[in-house]
């Protein structure tokens, strides 16, 4: 009788899904060193500082005067806003509440420097060179009746009457941009004003958060 042999039976050999599993380890290990890496600083490496917000520079007009011994007065005169696009809009409005006619709206800023000289008179502030009026402020609006509430654009505009000695002031006026040099007269006194530039930080529209006439009903 003869024996039965059973097929010997070879062990199977891993495929290449098996050799991937055993290599996924190792590349995913890779990976986080290489990411790490890049997430560090290099030898060496100065950090660079955050950039600087720098204010725009804007077409200014600037004079200085001394009205008696220890009395200084100081001005600058720029316009409303260094963007064109907010000057464009409150020249705009300030036209159609107004009635204006062409100009656009300027900033002066007054100071008075100095102890024992007088309050100076604001109601006769204007601007000139040598082609004419430049700018001035802008007329008051009329007062409001009985029972009426004052008009807010009027509180914005309305000019102090008078600057005394250490105040300063800030005045809309309306007109045009000098031409050579100009002089500001007011009080009986003149400066003249010599064109520069200065930093002015953008603010926001002055007349946009103004109801428009007939808005406050």
């Amino acid at each position: 009788m003869s024996a039965i042999h059973s097929p010997t039976s070879e062990p199977r050999r891993p495929g290449w899904w098996g050799g991937f599993l055993l290599l996924l380890p190792l590349f995913s290990l890779g990976v986080t060193v290489a990411w790490l890496r890049s997430r560090a600083p290099s030898p060496g490496a100065v950090p660079e500082a955050p950039a600087e917000r720098v204010d725009p520079a804007v077409d200014a007009w600037l004079g200085q005067a001394t009205l008696e011994e220890g009395v200084h007065l100081r001005a600058s005169l720029t316009r409303l806003h260094a963007a064109p696009g907010p000057q464009a809009f409150d020249a705009a409005r300030l036209r159609e509440r107004l009635g204006l006619g062409g100009g656009e709206p300027f900033e002066l800023e007054l100071e008075q420097s100095g102890e024992g000289g007088a309050d100076l008179d604001l109601g006769a502030l204007q601007v000139r060179d040598a082609q004419g009026l430049v700018a001035r402020p802008l007329a008051p609006l009329d007062p409001p009746g009985p029972g009426e509430v004052a008009d807010p654009l009027r509180v914005v505009l309305t000019p102090p009457a008078r600057l005394a000695p250490g105040e300063r002031a800030t005045i809309v006026l309306w007109g045009r941009a000098p031409v050579g040099l100009a002089r500001l007269e007011v009080a009986g006194s003149v400066l003249r004003l010599r064109r520069d530039s200065l930093r002015a930080p953008e603010r926001g529209s002055l007349l946009a958060s103004l109801p428009r006439e007939g808005d406050e009903d």
